[in-house]
């Protein structure tokens, strides 16, 4: 599996379990594998459900903050990877 950053968990909320996720380079779109990566975090992720300041989106680009709803909780800072499958 290919690996490529695209950006960094900046908050996460644990109720609903959401990571706002900072778009660094490139898009995210829903449907996208990714991967959160921090010092305690290893989570593989399939986005389902994207907000931009709290409206459903299909697609994020760089500069945008994205919330992403997770089944794990990750931490601030975690570096996010979209994985080529």
């Amino acid at each position: 599996m290919k690996e490529e950053r695209i950006g960094t968990v900046v908050n996460y909320f644990s109720r609903p379990m959401t990571a706002a996720v900072l778009i660094e380079v490139e898009s995210l779109a829903r449907g996208d594998a990714i991967h959160f990566k921090g010092p305690v975090t290893e989570l593989y992720h399939r986005v389902e459900s994207m907000e931009i300041d709290r409206r459903p989106c299909n697609r994020a680009a760089a500069g945008d903050t994205v919330g992403i709803k997770l089944e794990a909780p990750v931490r601030r800072h975690d570096a996010v990877f979209r994985v080529e499958e």
